[in-house]
């Protein structure tokens, strides 16, 4: 893993992002598929694979992957859900801490 900090580096490895898309049997097309607004999967391929995106491509795929892991929930699960920041699902965003584990890691996926 790069270090985030280091100047010119674009590439950061593997994402929590493409953990939480694996873990909910998500793959590119069917994030695409679901998402209520316009994102090509290039923008997801990227996410997953660590290219360094602007903090508001990451808003935007943690506000939609919010909604689509959301939308598939009951309201008793959806109640019980921790919205997913940006810094949970991006190793190079600011403010992100290593520690924090994943805040859904013990529910279970559908």
């Amino acid at each position: 893993m790069t270090d985030p900090s280091e100047p010119g580096i674009r590439d950061h490895g593997p994402q929590p992002f493409d953990a939480v898309l694996r873990n909910r049997g998500l793959t590119n097309a069917g994030f695409v598929a679901a998402a209520g607004e316009q994102i090509t999967h290039k923008h997801v391929r990227r996410a997953r694979e660590g290219r360094q995106l602007t903090t508001r491509m990451m808003l935007k795929l943690t506000r939609i992957l919010n909604e689509v892991v959301a939308a598939g929930m009951t309201d008793e699960e959806r109640r019980d859900f921790t919205p997913y920041l940006h810094r949970d699902l991006f190793t190079y965003a600011k403010g992100r801490d290593a520690a924090r584990p994943d805040p859904n890691a013990a529910r279970p996926a559908p």
